[in-house]
């Protein structure tokens, strides 16, 4: 379990840099993954 929360983390800093960046599409897979792991 703990290991899904450091993955969840860890998307979501990646998908905060991939807003940064303006990197959309990126970022779309990101929460795609993560929407995943959420469920």
């Amino acid at each position: 379990m703990s290991r899904e929360y450091g993955e969840i983390a860890k998307l979501k800093k990646l998908s905060l840099l991939a807003g940064m960046t303006g990197d959309v599409g990126w970022q779309h897979k990101l929460c795609a993954r993560l929407k995943k792991l959420s469920r």
